[in-house]
């Protein structure tokens, strides 16, 4: 089980091979595969990023680096296909309340659309 963990969830949370990992986004992801359903997964993910933030609030551009973190764990064969991060979306990107966070990371074009089904698809990775 450790090595699954840490070839499937823990490297691709520091491609650098720098030995940091933010733990923000580590306990997201395993957020993302606990019990529960989906709207509940992603508040727990909601809460662990607005701790994170604190005063600055979850962004859109927040909801974005989870569902790509997901994709990259998850579905590391499907590339983002040309959707990029540009450095000025930092301080122009909206706040998200937890509905907006769940409409972006859940959406089945824009988010990860896999969210639902999630644990179970990974049960047999344990």
């Amino acid at each position: 089980m450790m090595r699954t963990l840490n070839s499937r969830v823990l490297a691709p949370l520091d491609p650098g091979r720098t030995g940091h990992v933010d733990l923000a986004m580590l306990l997201m992801v395993l957020a993302a595969l606990g019990n529960g359903g989906a709207r509940g997964r992603v508040m727990a993910a909601f809460d662990i990023l607005s701790w994170k933030k604190g005063s600055a609030g979850v962004t859109v551009q927040d909801a974005q680096a989870y569902v790509a973190t997901l994709r990259r764990i998850f579905s590391p064969g499907h590339e983002e296909g040309g959707r990029r991060d540009s450095g000025d979306e930092t301080s122009d990107s909206p706040t998200l309340d937890e509905a907006g966070f769940l409409a972006a990371v859940t959406n089945a074009e824009s988010g990860f659309a896999m969210y639902e089904v999630l644990p179970a698809l990974c049960h047999s990775l344990a």
